[in-house]
């Protein structure tokens, strides 16, 4: 008899998600591509990009429904503004305009009653005209640039804003990926001709390390499941600003490798302990990828996704990188978070081999 792989899954909501301690790939790679060590002070800090904005209404699209996009996003007309200046409109939404999950005590009814020295603070935190000879000028042009950005967040009422352009272009990408005959297949609907295929979107799971130190957590886009072959294949759907062919580019960029490792281990815990699934393989990661401008969607797969370790690759030049193991970053991680008065990275002695240093 055919289980479902929801059944052994961690089922539950998005936000009880997000706000659990386990560590998430995201965490992971932030840590190690913004210098490991020096990230941590802004580690957790929620980052908000048109990159990622276009991505999630993407994913929200594939693996959700309208209603759900219409509850998070909110596609208006409205004047072309410099990212710069929707960074700013934004910051100061949340800081100054009295909304509900407005933390600060000092808000204000309307933009214009924002004081300009506030407008030149806060756009001097967003390295926006940031030399202080520039206070006056910097105030003037986010007074005149950011009003009616602002006023629309006010309308939102929450939901992240997005113009008409952007959103057909995120209808498109989603009509490539399932037209496509490279991609088409993943995001088919189930049907009672294939009654031992099974797609499942936005799966969650929860594991812990082999010596058992540390939790992490995952949300998987899309995992489809062969009963026959008793297979599983975990995907994830990425919109990149590289075209489709250039992905190796975005996938050492954001180190994906470490998504694609630590998501197989963590399903792969689950599946072992279940009577059901225990014999099922699961297969290497895929990563579909589409962007909005090439409208090419293309599979790549990562064949390294089942390597324990410390990974070395070899260029065509002669340089050597190397890829570190996702549960040796979870395990420096998580003493970093279990000890924050560590003033200098653990490996700092006092007294320090240089060329070693140089050479790691």
């Amino acid at each position: 008899m055919i289980k479902s792989l929801k059944e052994i899954s961690w089922q539950v909501d998005e936000p009880t998600y997000r706000a659990d301690d386990a560590l998430s790939y995201s965490t992971l790679a932030k840590y190690e591509r913004e210098g490991k060590f020096n990230s941590l002070p802004k580690l957790f800090d929620r980052v908000s990009t048109p990159s990622l904005t276009f991505g999630s209404m993407v994913d929200t699209l594939i693996t959700g429904t309208k209603e759900e996009f219409d509850n998070l996003f909110m596609v208006v007309d409205f004047p072309a503004i410099s990212d710069s200046l929707v960074e700013i409109a934004t910051t100061l939404y949340n800081k100054y305009s009295k909304h509900p999950d407005n933390i600060f005590e000092d808000y204000y009814e309307r933009f214009e009653d924002i004081p300009e020295s506030i407008l030149a603070t806060v756009g001097k935190e967003c390295n926006f005209y940031a030399n202080d000879k520039y206070a006056s000028y910097r105030a003037k042009i986010i007074k005149e640039g950011c009003k009616e950005y602002f006023n629309l967040l006010k309308l939102s009422e929450g939901k992240v804003i997005v113009d008409n352009d952007t959103a057909d272009k995120a209808y498109k990408a989603v009509e490539a990926l399932k037209t496509s005959n490279a991609t088409k297949f993943y995001f088919k609907d189930d049907s009672p001709l294939e009654p031992n295929i099974e797609r499942y979107y936005q799966l969650k799971f929860k594991a812990t390390d082999s010596i058992g130190l540390v939790n992490y957590r995952c949300m998987a886009d899309l995992i489809i499941v062969d009963h026959a072959t008793k297979t599983i294949q975990p995907i994830d759907l990425k919109t990149s600003s590289h075209a489709e062919w250039d992905f190796y580019k975005s996938f050492m960029d954001w180190r994906y490798d470490i998504q694609a490792r630590l998501y197989y281990r963590i399903i792969q815990s689950n599946c072992a302990k279940d009577d059901y699934f225990k014999d099922f393989e699961i297969l290497d990661y895929k990563f579909i990828v589409v962007n909005k401008s090439t409208l090419t969607p293309l599979v790549w797969t990562y064949p390294h996704t089942q390597v324990q370790g410390t990974l070395k690759y070899s260029l065509n030049s002669g340089y050597m990188f190397t890829l570190r193991d996702p549960y040796e970053i979870g395990k420096e991680l998580n003493y970093y978070l279990c000890h924050p008065d560590v003033k200098v990275p653990r490996d700092i002695g006092d007294d320090n081999n240089i060329v070693e240093f140089i050479t790691k």
